[in-house]
């Protein structure tokens, strides 16, 4: 059986409930899970605790949800469960200093890019919206500036052109969950692993997503627009509007590139869903309608029948 040091897991989404989940088969088990306090979520925006809380609990290990990780308290409570590294998969919070400092081998934090391009709270989404065919997963070592620390291991693998930004975490999560626990099992058996600085020349950023940049405006390149709609799948999707309704596009297919059309008008075509952009011609794929379910392109123009002329986003 491989050996691994004692650690505690920090992270707060599907992602790192996903990996978590995994370190769980393999008989890699943390002294206790780090999370961020539970908020009002869902369409009653009700308080409910995280699924990464309630995996924890089902599986009898302690969590820790503290309001503040610079409160000496919360950090004593912390160093009490003697573990030796502090692993962080999409935690969402700066943690300081003075609690790294309790870790004696340190800190793993997995991020989904290929550091140093893409630091930030939103890299899938990013490099999708870029069109990058290429991203990875690095685990590296927390210092103060974000995402910048010496880099432990990495796994590069391909993004097609079809590739949501749920796909691609699938793949991060696929690549990612075996490398963490073999960096953690060189941890057990070596007491410590080497780093490599990171290229400070080659750095990149991937701020978090403003709600500006959800919308459609069908002027940009059939491209970019397809590009956008895919790096907003799953959430919280790519929208326009259609007869003063709010429209999100979840799916789409690029079928001309450099036909030029009235941008956002829906073209006559009798099976398929065509849009005009600035330049090309996009095909919307699934489509939901504010207040009812997703369907495909044809569903939505037997239900909608747009006359001659009429666009998304007029």
């Amino acid at each position: 059986m491989m050996e691994y040091p004692d650690f505690i897991y920090a992270g707060s989404d599907e992602l790192s409930l996903k990996i978590f989940q995994w370190l769980l088969t393999e008989r890699c088990r943390p002294k206790a899970i780090l999370c961020v306090v539970d908020k009002p979520r869902g369409r009653h925006l009700q308080v409910r605790p995280l699924p990464l809380v309630e995996e924890a609990k089902k599986n009898d290990i302690p969590v820790l949800q503290p309001v503040s990780l610079k409160d000496p308290q919360v950090q004593e409570r912390i160093q009490g469960f003697q573990a030796h590294v502090l692993v962080v998969v999409s935690f969402g919070r700066f943690i300081p200093d003075s609690l790294l400092a309790k870790f004696p081998l340190g800190s793993i934090n997995l991020h989904p890019s290929l550091l140093p391009k893409y630091r930030g709270a939103a890299p899938v989404q990013r490099a999708l919206m870029n069109g990058e065919t290429q991203t990875g997963v690095t685990l590296f070592r927390l210092v103060r500036e974000m995402d910048a620390g010496p880099i432990l291991s990495q796994s590069a693998f391909p993004i097609t052109p079809e590739d949501t930004t749920g796909d691609v975490l699938e793949k991060v999560f696929r690549e990612g969950a075996p490398l963490l626990l073999r960096l953690l099992h060189q941890l057990a058996v070596e007491g410590r692993v080497r780093g490599v600085p990171q290229d400070e020349s080659q750095a990149t950023y991937a701020p978090k997503l403003q709600s500006e940049e959800t919308r459609i405006h069908w002027d940009r390149k059939a491209e970019d627009i397809h590009n956008q709609v895919r790096a907003l799948n799953p959430r919280p999707g790519a929208f326009t509007s259609f007869r003063s309704h709010r429209v999100k596009i979840w799916k789409t297919r690029v079928i001309a590139h450099d036909t030029v059309s009235h941008p956002g008008e829906i073209l006559p075509q009798r099976h398929t869903l065509s849009v005009g952009t600035g330049r090309g011609i996009l095909e919307v794929l699934e489509i939901q309608t504010e207040g009812k379910k997703r369907m495909n392109g044809q569903e939505w123009l037997l239900g909608a029948r747009p006359a001659s002329g009429e666009a998304f986003g007029a």
